[in-house]
């Protein structure tokens, strides 16, 4: 409980910081070059997070899956010429769960290092009144690093599963033995327990998105980490998952 503590206070001075630094982005942003813009963005979507090798064996998750539901708040960096660098920072909580168990997770995620492509003309090609109602379309690969962990270690309470860990064990031991599990059968929301992770990923994101007005842009978003390698912290009671995910969601964004 003290380690679990201690990741909370990690996790809320991190926020807190994530957020300060959204506050002083908001001058930036009124005075962004034409050629740029600095973005503020809300959204949410649906992850899908596996494993790409020990497939049955993947812990915390067991089966090699876990669903998530991330929804998020952030800042990226879009450029208006074909070509543009494209950093972000979000701040994520996640509702997840899985035959390991469930949660939810809070994150803080850094992409410093990204670059972004224009797939159809750029909005430079255009005069600033003549881009309403037009449609873009970007895609975007970058480097990140996230930082999280389960802030609801004693959630979703399940009467189904009154000791986690036991029933974590036997599912362990009937794959070991050859018997196999239902994974369509067996419960999914009960608790995970501690779960503290670094993450580093390749996000490839594409965006479709297009002005509504001046200063509002709607945006269908697909993201995907090919490769995504998540490790828990030293306290933490699982196995390092290595594995991929994918995001699809939707944003709106004031510029």
């Amino acid at each position: 409980m003290r380690c679990q503590s201690l990741l909370v206070r990690r996790l809320c001075r991190g926020s807190l910081l994530f957020l300060a630094s959204l506050a002083l982005l908001g001058p930036i942003a009124a005075s962004a070059p034409a050629h740029a813009a600095h973005v503020i963005e809300a959204g949410a979507g649906w992850q899908n997070q596996g494993a790409v090798r020990g497939v049955l064996q993947w812990q915390p998750s067991i089966q090699g899956s876990r669903k998530d539901v991330p929804v998020y708040v952030g800042y990226r960096y879009v450029g208006h010429g074909r070509v543009f660098f494209a950093p972000s920072l979000r701040l994520t909580f996640t509702n997840f769960w899985s035959i390991g168990g469930g949660g939810n997770l809070l994150g803080l995620s850094l992409a410093p290092a990204g670059v972004g492509v224009y797939l159809t003309r750029p909005p430079s090609a255009y005069a600033a009144d003549a881009r309403r109602g037009r449609w873009f379309v970007t895609a975007q690969l970058a480097a990140s690093l996230q930082l999280g962990g389960n802030i609801t270690p004693a959630q979703p309470q399940n009467p189904e599963v009154p000791d986690p860990d036991a029933h974590r064990a036997g599912l362990r031991a009937r794959i070991d033995s050859g018997a196999g599990i239902d994974v369509l059968t067996l419960p999914q929301h009960y608790p995970l327990g501690r779960y503290g992770f670094a993450a580093f990923g390749l996000p490839l994101r594409i965006d479709i998105w297009g002005m509504a007005t001046n200063r509002v842009e709607r945006c269908f978003f697909f993201e995907s980490h090919p490769r995504l390698l998540e490790r828990p912290h030293a306290n933490s009671d699982s196995d390092p998952p290595y594995g991929y995910s994918t995001t699809a969601g939707f944003t709106t964004t004031l510029f």
